[in-house]
């Protein structure tokens, strides 16, 4: 009986070793597909601020831009982390002006997307892009993981991956656009 417990354990810490390193080559085989790459961003979408449709083509212009794609699966607001977002965006610019957040969301209810911004008082700026056409130009992962993105001036991705999904990249966010 005993034997059988030591083969299971050895069973499951083998099992998870080998998770763990797939996991790892995972991501770091999805950060070199996308380190390097050039993303065109479109600029014939509507952009909102609060209820008001607004422009902020300086936005595009900035030394650096952090990419945020949310797509229309599941609950759209959910995904974009109003709150976690207000406090890294004022984190970030407390300190660095060289920088723009765009928020590219494409949504299956943008009243109620809109409302969600307002009533949390998410005071950014935030791309509708009602025909997902940040995704279908650069055939985004389907991996929210792989759907935060900080380009250069010219809009070639320096790092990849969500800071609020895996808080450690916010100290490489910021590492970078220190230099």
């Amino acid at each position: 009986m005993s034997n059988i417990k030591l083969i299971f354990k050895y069973l499951l810490i083998s099992i998870l070793f080998l998770s763990c390193t797939n996991k790892r080559e995972d991501i770091k085989k999805n950060v070199m597909k996308w380190t390097g790459r050039v993303i065109i961003l479109p600029k014939d979408v509507s952009m909102k601020l609060g209820m008001k449709d607004t422009t902020c083509a300086e936005m595009f212009a900035k030394k650096f831009k952090m990419v945020i794609y949310i797509d229309s699966l599941g609950c759209t607001a959910c995904k974009l982390k109003i709150y976690e977002w207000r406090e890294i965006i004022s984190k970030i610019t407390k300190n660095h002006k060289n920088i723009s957040f765009l928020f590219y969301v494409n949504s299956s209810d943008y009243k109620d997307f809109q409302y969600k911004l307002v009533s949390n008082s998410f005071n950014y700026p935030v791309i509708f892009d009602y025909d997902d056409k940040l995704n279908s130009i650069n055939h985004l992962s389907k991996n929210i993981d792989y759907q935060t993105f900080l380009l250069d001036e010219n809009n070639k991705i320096i790092l990849v991956g969500n800071p609020i999904r895996r808080p450690k990249l916010l100290d490489l966010y910021l590492q970078q656009i220190s230099k």
